[in-house]
């Protein structure tokens, strides 16, 4: 068989534009992320269909991991389905988010999803729960696509004694760190800046010397 070479690699070139181009460089919509922590979980019991006896309150046995200002992007257009059932009148919104994989964490069934961002916002904002999950194949790095839909009965004041740690996603690196980390890193970011601002007018443009 004849040997031969692309010209062009396709495959691999798309790939690097969407895995490290597109979700670095993408416009992103900034949510609050809370994210089920299986190691402290505790489930009521590990027979077939067993889980926590409900989702949030004081009989709940999960446990959050709350990620703060997590970028994701492809957000579809919101549907709203309302249904009279035996509870009462419901009203569904349904919705699509992405997450790319480079975050570092498995999204899970039933992690919650706070939208806005704004100061302003009160702790009975509605959250959204994550009822499916699909990944791409075949590829190192892949996105994540979510379908949430808004919580009847829930509301971050409601998870906040369920949420055991807090972690801030760092633009810098595009990684999560948690609070502490963060606070550290950003005053090391400040000080580098001081000092470059420092330097730029110790700099002499005819020797090329930087006099102190």
């Amino acid at each position: 068989m004849q040997n031969y070479s692309r010209i062009y690699e396709y495959i691999n070139e798309y790939q690097n534009s969407v895995n490290e181009v597109y979700s670095k460089h993408a416009p992103a919509y900034l949510v609050t992320y809370l994210h089920i922590n299986k190691e402290t979980t505790v489930w009521d019991t590990t027979d077939l269909f067993g889980g926590s006896y409900e989702q949030l309150g004081e009989l709940s046995g999960i446990k959050f991991s709350k990620f703060l200002l997590l970028p994701i992007y492809f957000i579809e257009e919101t549907t709203y389905d309302p249904t009279a059932e035996e509870t009462g009148f419901v009203h569904i919104c349904d919705n699509y988010i992405i997450l790319p994989s480079t975050y570092g964490f498995t999204p899970y069934v039933h992690d919650l999803v706070k939208f806005t961002q704004y100061p302003t916002d009160k702790l009975n904002e509605t959250l959204f729960s994550v009822t499916g999950i699909q990944h791409t194949e075949n590829t190192a790095n892949f996105y994540w696509k979510l379908k949430v839909i808004n919580e009847q009965m829930f509301n971050l004041e409601k998870a906040e004694n369920q949420i055991e740690d807090t972690y801030v996603f760092y633009d810098y690196d595009k990684k999560l760190h948690n609070t502490e980390d963060v606070v550290t890193m950003t005053h090391l970011l400040s000080k580098n800046e001081s000092i470059k601002e420092n330097l730029k007018n110790l700099f002499d443009q005819n020797s090329g010397l930087y006099f102190v």
